[in-house]
């Protein structure tokens, strides 16, 4: 049985749905519902990421008291794929076998404990020194968090999972708009002194505006806030304990194409050119993630019990210049 967390979204569900409906998590829930279990992903602060998998890790608990010899496959996207990663530490603990673990872009940047903790830890002060202590401690434990800074027992993957499959965003792709040929001719033109410098600079600093929102959109940043602060929060789950064979594959693709569901091209990039070529490097490699998962995934099904076999995942997106009824697997990208 596979159990599934997705990735972050909006609060109102309809809305959530509506965008990671497209999605490979969801996909997966849907193309094995009888022998399935889902949860959405956390919001965008991902205050809820824990509770998510304690509300899943009860799940598994009644399935395994059902039917004890159900087979435990765990996947995730996003806040979701670290949600799975906590899922998987506790049911080490009980001393209970992950079969496999599939990680699409998981990255952490969740408070490992509530509001209501830290406000305990701040107020549970006898002196103004120790007020201040643990006040400093909260807010570098905070920042930790949220930042992802170092790596801590919620970023690794537990032996219990017998392996693993991370398919993870290639960082060369947010830099794609400094490799293209327009941005280096400008970059030259902007160092001569001829009559089109002025030209060319207003020109340069349009793709550069073009190449942060790219990458806001390859590290899942600030887009929503039109904030663009550079940061990149990279991944959890990179590293597994002894006893979990893990596989990480890099695509070149936005952190939210690495679920299935990304941001549509053309909002957050308005030259058309570009929008077009990198949907169509998108569409390129999310077939790619979706071949690789389904390889995984009957790598999977040759070691589970006969009847609890995982179907594959079917990508669901749309591009944004084809009818909604072709099919996707029919286009050719780049044409």
């Amino acid at each position: 049985m596979i159990f599934i967390i997705d990735g972050t979204g909006p609060d109102d569900f309809s809305d959530y749905h509506a965008d990671m409906s497209r999605g490979f998590c969801w996909s997966l829930w849907t193309q094995n519902k009888l022998a399935a279990s889902y949860l959405r992903g956390p919001n965008e602060l991902g205050l809820e990421t824990w509770e998510i998998a304690d509300l899943m890790y009860a799940d598994v608990q009644a399935q395994l008291k059902a039917a004890p010899n159900t087979e435990i496959v765990l996947a995730g996207h996003s806040r979701g794929g670290s949600a799975v990663i906590h899922l998987a530490r506790k049911l080490q603990r009980d001393k209970i076998e992950v079969r496999a673990m599939v990680l699409f872009d998981a990255v952490r940047r969740a408070l490992q404990k509530s509001v209501t903790d830290y406000a305990r830890q701040i107020s549970e002060s006898f002196t103004p020194a120790h007020l201040a202590y643990n006040a400093v401690s909260a807010v570098i434990e905070i920042g930790h968090d949220f930042f992802q800074i170092g790596s801590q027992e919620v970023d690794i993957i537990p032996g219990n999972v017998k392996r693993a499959l991370h398919v993870v965003r290639d960082e060369q792709f947010s830099n794609y708009f400094l490799q293209t040929d327009e941005y280096r001719g400008l970059q030259e033109g902007a160092r001569s002194s001829t009559a089109r410098a002025d030209d060319n600079m207003a020109q340069l600093v349009r793709m550069r505006q073009m190449h942060r929102r790219l990458r806001d959109a390859c590290r899942f940043d600030c887009i929503k806030l039109g904030v663009s602060t550079g940061f990149s929060f990279y991944n959890t789950g990179l590293k597994a304990e002894a006893g979990c064979k893990l596989t990480i594959e890099r695509f070149p693709a936005t952190h939210g194409a690495m679920g299935g569901a990304p941001l549509e091209v053309r909002r957050y990039i308005a030259d058309p050119r570009y929008a077009a070529d990198i949907e169509s490097r998108e569409i390129t490699s999310m077939l790619a993630v979706q071949a690789r998962v389904n390889a995984f995934l009957a790598e999977v099904n040759m070691a589970v019990r006969s009847g609890q076999e995982v179907r594959a995942a079917q990508l669901a997106y749309v591009p944004s210049s084809r009818s909604e009824h072709q099919s996707l697997t029919a286009i050719r990208p780049g044409r």
